[in-house]
């Protein structure tokens, strides 16, 4: 509407006052809209030439193959493989034993392999030349020879994070057994020897009251640190020795020496 406006006032009122400048006018406006037009042309093909690339691409990678070697620990059938669909082709092991030869054989061509505690050397490295990418399910990632993979130009990752808070959880849960013996005192007030006990009161352990006593963590990362806040939770002071102190284990517990901790901790 606007550009229809614009023309039938350059035609109205502008042509016959100045017609040499008008005709200027137009000549410019069709060579600038012929610009825009080409530019925006060549955008258009531009962004359709990069749509047809990137659906290429979608479908080259669709074609690679992953190799899941040790499924089980992760997934014991509660849980779905499926999004390993978006790479291509999957296929999954519960258990695979440490042979190289049958490591080799089920890594086969495969570009991507998954790995939770098989090992996979330099040799298997070698024998495998599709191999562009190994992740390993797991914090650690000495099942692998990284450093050869590296010089091949293989990446490998690792999960550095995935149980920082159950394994902390697990250590506070074993130390709360070692004060209380839950498991044997919940084993004779089955077996009736507390409706059957003297006094009201029953146990076989002295039980111990985390309160007010020394927690030391050697080894003062995620898990550590973890631990230590739980520890605070419970009234426990915490003690760490690490050779790279950080800030937020400062937040959670005092830096000492390992002569120190040892000295002055109840648990360690």
């Amino acid at each position: 509407c606007i550009s229809i406006i614009t023309r039938a006032y350059f035609f109205i009122v502008f042509l016959p006052r100045r017609p040499a400048l008008f005709t200027i006018v137009i000549i410019y406006h069709y060579i600038i809209h012929g610009v825009f037009q080409a530019v925006g042309e060549i955008l258009l093909w531009y962004s359709a030439a990069e749509s047809i690339i990137l659906k290429k691409n979608e479908t080259e990678e669709l074609t690679m193959k992953a190799v899941v070697l040790d499924g089980y620990p992760e997934n014991p059938g509660d849980l779905s493989w499926d999004w390993l669909k978006a790479f291509g082709e999957y296929e999954v092991y519960d258990r695979t034993p440490g042979d190289e030869a049958e490591i080799i054989r089920r890594i086969g061509e495969a570009e991507i392999v998954i790995t939770n505690k098989v090992p996979i050397s330099d040799a298997v490295i070698d024998a495998c030349p599709g191999l562009k990418y190994i992740a390993v399910t797991a914090t650690g990632y000495n099942v692998v020879d990284y450093e050869y993979a590296k010089r091949r130009g293989i990446p490998v990752s690792k999960v550095p994070a995935y149980g920082t808070a159950a394994v902390a959880q697990f250590a506070i849960a074993m130390l709360l057994e070692i004060c209380h013996h839950i498991a044997h005192h919940s084993q004779a007030v089955h077996e009736g020897r507390w409706e059957h006990a003297e006094d009201w009161c029953f146990w076989d352990y002295p039980l111990i009251e985390l309160d007010g006593k020394t927690l030391g963590i050697i080894g003062f990362g995620r898990i550590g640190q973890q631990t230590g806040r739980i520890a605070k939770a419970l009234g426990m002071r915490v003690l760490a020795y690490d050779v790279f102190p950080t800030d937020t284990g400062r937040a959670v517990g005092e830096y000492v020496e390992l002569d120190t901790l040892l000295a002055a901790s109840d648990v360690i």
